[in-house]
């Protein structure tokens, strides 16, 4: 008998893959991928033993419609004395209870949940009762991760635009003071004093405020995006304005979109490409987790060197008005009804409501200052001023009054120089699409490898039966895997975890189990499906950026060709790259205007749509985020 013991990299190290939190920055808008109309659905959930579940309830579980009904069996026992009902999902209880969920967060996501102890002496259902509350929030940052193909898929569909790590600029503002403008309420009683001063302080605004800025006359020295939603767009109006005046600042994985619409210069964050994270921290260009644009905003500050470091707009809290956002953004024109809010305290020693994902973008910064200081090299001498004392306080950040603020006497460089470092020929990016287009087909090549080895693993089920030598020729496939997937493992992983995850709980039973024909012979079949699906994944993701980079090359041959460009703009869905490639060729868009008004204005009009789509999708994951995502009623039996 072959013995097959689960390797590290398929259980225990994917198991806490899978249940640490990944907090991406863009959090608030990044969970925005739950269905809002997921929560109007009742679940029950079960704790104790099926021979503990009285008549009543099994009659109420036999009459029900739906299997909404999940039992957590402390006993984990394989058979029991009663027969299950249909409508009842039961699952054993494994080592700790996100692990236990974790096949079944589709089914509680975001829905009300009558959480019933079966008995008051059964210990063990007692305690996961009071766990229960913590694994349901797990589960909503699992919900995140269970998205992570959508941040892999952005981060290939930017390698284009990726082309200044912003490491290689961390000492273009060595020693300067800077200005970081979140979009909180308080920030408009400090845009006057930002405007004064601008000259003098260089300034990092998130990208939404775009808009605002040009209206008060304040030119930003950076933009920065980073989240990776269609959402986001909508608050991305008239950004590309800036362009020649202001310097991008975004995450690897932020949405395309907002990279496509900008003509200007960029710099990022992370890796250029995803699977060279490899294991998601020891690049030196580091990935930015957890928090807000706004965190990334104060990071990046930092980042290029500025010393002493003020955030104006940074509240993460809110009065009892509900006011979250700046006036005039989309967020304040909604109504706000917090199911779900958390408490913190002010630099007043005051306490204030705010939400989950503010404080946890409050409790991220730190750690995020601490990451610059261990692996970007960022001297730990520093300094971090929030201008409103009614701000939520955090830590390494202090509270002063803006009366007495130190400014410099000089002014700040000019960033036409950077700007200039930055700059690419058209011939030169010419060459770099045609080199990452190479690339492109090497990934999606051994991809292809992967798949094929995987599905012929898999059809040897059909011509062998279940014995010695269908576990060879199993184990014998997946050293072969393990050569083909290499330093590529984790991320692979990463990208199709969700078809990894049933492969936790068969790991375990094999480690009790090991001499199990079948169980190996299941866990091997498991193993093989989730990493033929995940490559499956992994080369529709890499043909959409092997096609968006043709896309380009035809854009450039096309680039003074007005009606040519229409055409590829609106055959691709791209009607946003008109904006810039307008402020670009201003003189050939006023000729288009006149000789080729159908185009124009077509594409005018596809803009404005398009434009409507993004607001409503924002307004309705905005109004679906201020709402509970767990209510739990405690029932003791």
């Amino acid at each position: 008998m072959v013995k097959v013991t689960p390797r590290n990299r398929y259980s225990k190290r994917l198991k806490k893959q899978i249940l640490t939190p990944y907090c991406l920055s863009g959090f608030t808008t990044s969970l925005m991928t739950f269905n809002p109309s997921g929560g109007t659905h009742h679940i029950v959930v079960l704790i104790g033993t099926l021979d503990e579940l009285n008549a009543e309830l099994y009659a109420r579980i036999q009459s029900a419609e739906s299997d909404n009904y999940l039992l957590i069996d402390t006993e984990n026992a394989k058979t029991a004395s009663r027969k299950l009902p249909a409508q009842l999902h039961r699952i054993g209880y494994q080592t700790d209870l996100q692990t236990t969920l974790l096949p079944f967060y589709e089914l509680l996501e975001a829905r009300e949940l009558e959480a019933i102890v079966l008995s008051k002496q059964n210990a063990l259902a007692l305690d996961l009762m009071q766990q229960l509350p913590q694994a349901l929030e797990a589960l909503r940052y699992f919900k995140l991760r269970a998205d992570y193909p959508f941040y892999v898929k952005n981060a290939f569909l930017n390698v284009y635009d990726l082309n200044h790590p912003i490491i290689e600029f961390s000492d273009a503002y060595e020693g300067k003071t800077a200005v970081v403008l979140g979009a909180a309420p308080s920030l408009e009683k400090r845009l006057l004093w930002v405007k004064q001063h601008q000259e003098k302080l260089v300034i990092f605004a998130v990208a939404r405020l775009a808009k605002k800025l040009l209206e008060e006359e304040i030119h930003p020295d950076f933009l920065v995006a980073s989240d990776p939603t269609d959402a986001s767009l909508a608050h991305a109006q008239d950004m590309e304005r800036l362009q020649g005046k202001s310097i991008l600042v975004a995450q690897h994985y932020t949405q395309p979109a907002m990279l496509e619409r900008w003509g200007g210069s960029t710099l990022y964050w992370g890796p250029k490409w995803p699977q060279e994270s490899k294991d998601f921290g020891q690049e030196k260009n580091v990935e930015v987790s957890g928090g807000t644009v706004a965190n990334l905003a104060v990071v990046s500050a930092l980042g290029m060197g500025c010393k002493r470091v003020y955030l104006a707009g940074f509240d993460f809290c809110f009065p009892s008005s509900g006011e979250t956002h700046l006036k005039g953004s989309i967020e304040s024109n909604q109504p706000h009804r917090y199911q779900q809010s958390e408490q913190v305290e002010n630099y007043l020693g005051e306490i204030c409501e705010t939400t989950p994902e503010f404080k946890s973008a409050i409790e991220a910064l730190p750690e995020q200052l601490q990451t610059l200081v261990q692996r970007y090299g960022l001297p730990n001498d520093f300094e971090l001023w929030n201008l409103n004392p009614k701000a939520a306080r955090i830590d390494g950040v202090k509270s002063v009054d803006i009366t007495n603020l130190k400014l410099p006497s000089a002014h700040k460089p000019s960033i036409n120089d950077l700007q200039t470092k930055l700059s690419v020929e058209s011939a030169s990016v010419k060459t770099a699409i045609k080199h990452l287009l190479t690339e492109l087909h090497s990934l999606q090549r051994k991809y292809r490898d992967i798949k094929q080895l995987c599905i012929k693993a898999l059809s040897a089920s059909s011509s062998y039966q279940l014995d010695e030598v269908l576990i060879q020729k199993y184990a014998k496939a997946d050293k072969k895997l393990k050569k083909l997937t290499h330093s590529e493992d984790a991320f692979i992983q990463r990208v199709g975890f969700r078809f990894f995850t049933s492969l936790i709980q068969l790991a375990e039973q094999l480690d009790q189990e090991p001499n199990n024909q079948a169980l190996t012979s299941q866990y091997f079949q498991t193993l093989f499906e989730a990493y033929r699906d995940s490559a499956e994944q992994l080369i529709a993701i890499v043909q959409q950026s092997q096609e968006k980079g043709q896309f380009l090359l035809q854009e450039l041959e096309a680039d003074n060709d007005f009606e040519a460009l229409a055409r590829l703009w609106l055959q691709h869905d791209k009607p946003h790259r008109f904006l810039s490639w307008r402020l670009k060729h201003s003189t050939l868009a006023t000729q288009a205007q006149q000789d080729a008004p159908a185009s124009y204005n077509q594409l005018q009009t596809t803009i404005e749509e398009q434009q409507k789509r993004q607001q409503e999708l924002s307004k309705n994951t905005f109004a679906y985020f201020t709402k509970n995502a767990h209510k739990i009623e405690t029932v003791g039996g």
